[in-house]
C-alpha cells in the first residue's frame, strides 16, 4: 500500500516519481481498502482486484509505520484475520515498548512480543517464520580501520561523537524508524 502500481499490477519502479508514496494518511486509506475492499488503485486509476487470500503487507516508506498501525487496527477490528508482521514492529509499534528494553536474542524477542499481545490484545502469534530481516552495517575494510569501528556500538559511538565522520546510506524506513538508526546516534 506504500507503492505506486502499473495497471499490470506489478510495482512502479523506485526510480520513477511516485514510486514511494510518502503521505501516511494516504498508505492507511490504500492499506484499508486493499484489506476490506480486496483491491488497489494503479497510477492511472484502473482498480486491481487483490486476492485477500494472498495480501503481504511489507513497507520501506516512512508511512510503513502508519502502515503496520492500519493494517493492525484492521485485524483489532475484525477486518481482517491475519496478517504479516516483524517482531520488531510489534515490539516497539504495535507494543509501544522501548526498542532499548527489547530482548537482543530473536527466540526470545518472539516470545516477548507473542506473550505480550496475548496478554495485552488476545493477539496469538503464529509460530516465527524461519526468514530473517535482521539488519547489519557494512563497510570497506580499510574504512572500518579508518574510523576504528567493527561493531555496531562502535559505529553507534561514532555517531554519536563525530557524526561528520559516521556517514551511511540506507532505506528511508530504517533511516528513520525509532529500531533503526535513530536508535544507534
Amino acid at each position: 500500500a506504500d507503492r505506486a502500481y502499473n495497471p499490470d499490477g506489478t510495482l512502479v519502479s523506485r526510480r520513477q516519481p511516485g514510486a514511494v508514496l510518502d503521505d501516511s494518511d494516504e498508505v492507511a486509506r490504500r492499506c484499508v481498502r486493499m484489506a476490506t475492499e480486496g483491491e488497489i488503485v494503479a497510477v492511472d486509476g484502473t482498480v486491481i482486484p487483490v486476492d485477500a487470500d494472498s495480501i503481504c503487507v511489507h513497507g520501506d516508506s516512512p508511512g510503513a509505520v502508519d502502515m503496520a498501525k492500519a493494517v493492525r487496527a484492521a485485524l483489532d477490528s475484525g477486518d481482517i484475520d491475519m496478517y504479516w508482521e516483524y517482531t520488531g514492529t510489534g515490539w516497539s509499534v504495535i507494543l509501544q515498548r522501548e526498542i532499548s528494553e527489547a530482548p537482543a536474542d530473536t527466540q526470545e524477542l518472539y516470545q516477548a512480543v507473542a506473550d505480550a499481545d496475548l496478554e495485552e490484545s488476545q493477539v496469538v502469534w503464529l509460530d516465527a517464520a524461519e526468514a530473517n530481516n535482521t539488519y547489519a552495517l557494512a563497510t570497506l575494510s580499510s574504512r572500518a580501520e579508518e574510523l576504528g569501528v567493527t561493531t555496531i556500538s562502535e559505529f553507534a559511538e561514532l555517531a554519536s561523537s563525530n557524526p561528520e565522520a559516521a556517514t551511511l546510506c540506507g532505506a528511508t524506513e530504517w533511516l528513520t524508524r525509532d529500531d533503526g538508526y535513530p536508535g544507534l546516534a
